[in-house]
């Protein structure tokens, strides 16, 4: 469910720092809300940072899949630092984050 490597950084302009919020759900509403604020339409997550990019929505998935996200059971995802995945969403068309497949 929008898991993607982020080695070499596919995403490489920090978003937000979030490693002080505790859940995923705290996590991914303050991505959702800085990236909003930005005008930012596309992000990845991990569980310390918010990632994004000049071309975010064609470089996201530039390494391939990752299977080191972790989902919780309202469906809201994070990748891990240590292994550089992150969980990517993007902005549909009526202005909500939702997750990248």
């Amino acid at each position: 469910m929008g898991c993607y490597q982020n080695r070499g950084r596919a995403l490489g302009e920090t978003v937000r720092g979030v490693g002080s919020q505790k859940w995923i759900n705290m996590k991914l509403n303050a991505c959702k809300e800085t990236a909003s604020h930005k005008g930012i339409t596309g992000f990845g997550l991990d569980d310390k940072i918010c990632w994004s990019g000049q071309n975010a929505a064609n470089t996201y998935d530039m390494y391939g899949a990752s299977g080191q996200c972790k989902t919780n059971k309202h469906g809201n995802s994070m990748g891990y630092f240590a292994s550089e995945s992150m969980a990517v969403y993007k902005k549909d068309n009526s202005g909500r984050f939702q997750p990248q497949n």
